[in-house]
């Protein structure tokens, strides 16, 4: 990926359970570009990726979710894992804190069961959206378009279909998109 990043704050929502290819491609294709990366979780201290059929790797939180401003940053990565956004939509902070980055049109990421993350901002009303078959009800049922293909880029929403799917178009996407957001920021001024 061909992208400068620098001073660029790319947040990573994580609970346990998150799937850790998600996470890990996210942290390598954003270093790459000199984001800075936080791990931002509602769970203290470490929290544990799901790899495969079992438990994978601890990851460190940076930032407890508590505490996250969307103001901070400038994207938002929320990998899939049932039960990690299960354990995120427990907390009115993930609420606050995705709907943060809808409501500035900031660039999100959602990967497979993270969409549902969206849905509950009650705020993807007209946005076209992939998403596994089990979550079509919930994003329908707010307003959202469905997709067939298995990213789909929406302005400054971009949604996947499953979980170690198109690494390079997502992660490519999010940063064309990010670039663009501070263009059009530009441009207004």
């Amino acid at each position: 990926m061909n992208h400068d990043l620098s001073g660029k704050k790319v947040a990573i929502l994580i609970a346990n359970g998150f799937m850790q290819s998600d996470v890990t491609a996210a942290q390598r294709m954003f270093q790459e570009t000199k984001a800075k990366i936080h791990l931002i979780s509602c769970e203290n201290g470490l929290v544990n990726g799901w790899e495969g059929n079992g438990w994978g790797h601890h990851y460190p939180s940076d930032v407890s979710l508590s505490k996250a401003l969307a103001a901070d940053y400038d994207a938002v990565i929320i990998p899939g894992g049932l039960s990690h956004v299960e354990k995120l939509l427990k907390t009115e902070h993930t609420k606050r804190f995705v709907g943060g980055f809808m409501r500035a049109q900031k660039v999100v990421v959602a990967i497979a069961e993270g969409v549902k993350t969206l849905a509950e901002t009650g705020m993807i009303r007209d946005y076209e959206m992939s998403a596994p078959e089990m979550m079509v009800s919930d994003l329908t049922g707010e307003g959202a378009i469905m997709s067939e293909n298995m990213v789909c880029v929406d302005d400054h929403v971009i949604t996947v279909q499953k979980s170690g799917e198109s690494y390079d178009d997502v992660f490519g996407a999010a940063a064309d998109a990010i670039l663009a957001y501070y263009e059009e920021m530009a441009a207004a001024a």
